[in-house]
């Protein structure tokens, strides 16, 4: 990074401030998160340069294992939400299919000398200014909510593990499938970065999830467990689903997963 990734950084109309995570412009102040402004400041320090997704993902999780796909859309959508609400245009953060991302924050090249009355310059500049902020929402395209999943808390003796993991592996799997085009899905190995299913801020400014999905197996013979499975809204970690089963161990994994599924969707409205 350069030796100037502290000073302030113009973003067309607004300004970005490194250190506060601020962007300021003539619609007002807003704060970014801490991804989404660690993401923002190494674009902005490689202004004009195509940065890989390979190198977002070091600069965000270095040394981590996460799935980073979802933390990365996630890191820009907000910082174009925020680029946004302070009053500057938000495609200047450029996906660059199969490449990665520039920050384009003096637009594009200058037009021809315009021979038009130059009192008509700054209207006629004022309004496309206007007229972008506007239809920028419109231009890109929304992100989908995330689902972020961590594997069922084993109590008692091996029985529980036994159905912790397999239950943890099916739902990744289950909801992967019935959820592709409706939500993205980050299973029990993606959130192992997160320090546990109660860091909902965590899960939300690392991975961008709008729910989390956690629970306990409880063992309660050689034969038969407790599967305690929760549903909780990152945002204001509301609990919008809860279910307690009482199932053989032989059958925990079919029993379990199409009602958490189901749970899953009646929750996804509200994100």
């Amino acid at each position: 990074m350069s030796e100037e990734s502290g000073a302030k950084r113009r973003i067309g109309a607004v300004a970005f401030h490194p250190e506060s995570g601020e962007v300021a412009g003539p619609s007002g102040t807003v704060r970014l998160a801490p991804q989404p402004a660690s993401l923002l400041t190494l674009l902005a320090s490689l202004q004009g340069a195509v940065v890989s997704r390979d190198a977002i993902r070091r600069h965000l999780w270095p040394g981590g294992k996460v799935e980073f796909d979802q933390g990365i859309a996630f890191a820009v959508r907000e910082v174009r939400k925020g680029i946004e609400a302070a009053g500057g245009d938000p495609t200047l953060v450029e996906t660059i299919p199969r490449r990665g991302l520039r920050l384009n924050a003096d637009g594009h090249a200058a037009p021809p000398r315009d021979r038009r009355p130059r009192y008509l310059v700054p209207a006629i500049s004022g309004l496309l200014a206007l007229a972008a902020v506007l239809l920028a929402p419109r231009l890109l395209p929304p992100e989908p909510p995330v689902v972020a999943l961590f594997a069922h808390d084993a109590r008692g003796v091996e029985t529980a593990a036994a159905v912790s993991a397999p239950l943890g592996a099916a739902l990744t799997t289950a909801l992967t499938a019935s959820l592709r085009d409706v939500a993205g899905i980050v299973g029990p190995t993606g959130t192992a970065a997160i320090s546990g299913p109660d860091d909902t801020e965590g899960a939300r400014s690392s991975l961008g999830a709008c729910l989390v999905v956690s629970g306990a197996v409880q063992a309660t013979g050689t034969d038969s467990v407790i599967v305690f499975t929760q549903i909780v809204r990152t945002t204001d970690r509301v609990h919008v689903w809860a279910r307690l089963d009482t199932v053989s161990v032989s059958n925990a994994v079919a029993a379990i997963v199409p009602g958490v599924a189901r749970g899953v969707v009646a929750a996804l409205p509200g994100c």
